[in-house]
């Protein structure tokens, strides 16, 4: 073994090396950037519906209830859109007429649970449940972001002419209690068709699904399947128990 000569001076230890943390605030963990970039390719959006402040439209229905009277719905509504969920507002009119079968029912003692023409009132909220782009039929058609929603609604039925000869106080009641008063139904007498038991309900539960298609431009249009739910049967003494109501809408996102 040959020993180191005496004028060999022995290696120098490494420096200590001082961490650049110049960047530190801009660096992201390996597992968040996976997260972000997982997000961003598994929900394909063709139009950012969340984006828009207010959606407008109209609204056509055809309600069904356990009667033999035929009914058409046309109105408007706006809808307020959240990261989460969206609000609807909706004004709407009734057209109630009777059939042949109402019309033979008259000329017998019995009578069937149901409404006069009305205005309705709406206030629903939507849960998206799915959504993602789609390739609409015929392929001359853009493209276009669906949205398939749950759908909660209160209803507020409104007769006008229940609320002749009422006091401020009667009219006040009226605006907020459950059901019609003895006097708005006697008002009510000469807009019930033949064979009419008059229904006292002024509230509704409702409860369903909806479909929106949204084009790039902002144009939509929804197609909404609802049932009445009776949990306030109790409250406004409705004969009305079950109610299906199919309704398309159109509108745009502004």
């Amino acid at each position: 073994m040959v020993a180191p000569s005496s004028d060999e001076a022995p290696p120098s230890a490494d420096p200590v090396r001082v961490p650049d943390r110049s960047i530190e605030s801009h660096r992201s963990a390996v597992d968040a950037l996976i997260d972000r970039a997982v997000g961003r390719t598994s929900r394909a959006v063709r139009y950012d519906w969340r984006r828009s402040p207010v959606q407008v439209g109209v609204i056509g229905a055809l309600p069904a209830e356990l009667n033999n009277y035929d009914a058409l719905t046309a109105g408007i509504f706006a809808r307020i859109p959240t990261r989460f969920v969206y609000y609807e507002l909706a004004l709407s009119y009734v057209w109630v007429s009777g059939s042949d079968s109402s019309e033979r029912l008259a000329l017998t003692p019995y009578r069937q649970p149901a409404r006069p023409s009305h205005v309705q009132l709406d206030f629903a909220v939507g849960v998206p449940l799915a959504e993602g782009v789609i390739t609409p039929m015929p392929g001359a058609l853009p493209a276009a972001q669906l949205v398939f929603s749950a759908v909660g609604q209160l209803r507020y039925l409104i007769h006008p002419g229940a609320w002749d000869g009422l006091t401020v106080t009667e009219g006040l009641k009226a605006l907020v209690a459950g059901k019609l008063s003895d006097k708005e139904l006697g008002n009510l007498e000469s807009d019930r068709l033949p064979g009419m038991q008059l229904d006292p309900a002024r509230y509704a539960l409702w409860a369903g699904f909806n479909t929106d298609v949204y084009f790039q431009s902002g144009f939509f249009f929804a197609q909404k399947t609802i049932f009445a739910v009776p949990l306030l049967a109790p409250a406004t003494d409705t004969a009305l128990f079950f109610g299906f109501e199919l309704s398309v809408t159109a509108g745009f996102s502004f």
